[in-house]
């Protein structure tokens, strides 16, 4: 048995006998001639980019409008360009200057610039004398230091040296960078 698509009866059941009611009528259809096909638009074609201007349209007035655009493209693009260069610059500064600083009330520890004396053209320095002088370094600055470095056969620009050990009984660790064969050096924490 099969249902009606509407909710009626199976379309398989015979009609009633009683033909005093009356079967519902089914929606009225238009006739075919009632909505006559237009005839379709013409479509124009795609255009490749830049379009061609519309007739009575001077094409000098077309080709400005989009040099204006090209140029105003490139005029915003250069404008967020610098201004990220302009961002990139002071958070690069704020980090660098601001945000360094050394082994003050913030906790934070700057560099320290020093030089050995007595190191000619590159010589090797030892661990125990450098260990010294960045100890009186760091005594200068307030702070209780034991630290010790490893001997150091070469001193020449680029030559770093790990020292580690205490300061005011917290663990530290520090890189001599030479800057030169003379013995100038900067200290940072790492």
């Amino acid at each position: 048995m099969t249902t009606a698509p509407h909710g009626g009866p199976p379309a398989d059941t015979p009609p009633p006998a009683d033909a005093s009611t009356p079967s519902p009528a089914p929606f009225p259809q238009p006739p075919s001639t009632a909505f006559p096909a237009a005839p379709a638009a013409p479509v124009a074609p795609a255009t490749a980019w830049p379009m061609v201007p519309p007739s009575g349209v001077d094409p000098a007035v077309v080709a400005a409008r989009e040099k204006a655009g090209t140029t105003m493209g490139w005029g915003i693009a250069g404008a967020v360009a610098g201004g990220l260069a302009l961002l990139l610059s002071l958070v690069t500064f704020g980090m660098t200057v601001l945000g360094g600083g050394g082994m003050s009330d913030g906790g934070s520890y700057e560099t320290i610039r020093g030089t050995i004396p007595g190191i000619s053209d590159g010589g090797g320095l030892g661990g125990d004398r450098l260990a010294r002088l960045l100890q009186d370094l760091e005594d200068d600055y307030g702070y209780a230091a034991d630290i010790s470095c490893p001997d150091t056969a070469l001193i020449e620009p680029s030559t770093v040296v790990v020292c580690h050990g205490t300061l005011d009984g917290y663990e530290w660790t520090g890189a001599v960078l030479f800057e030169d064969a003379d013995g100038s050096f900067a200290l940072v924490e790492l």
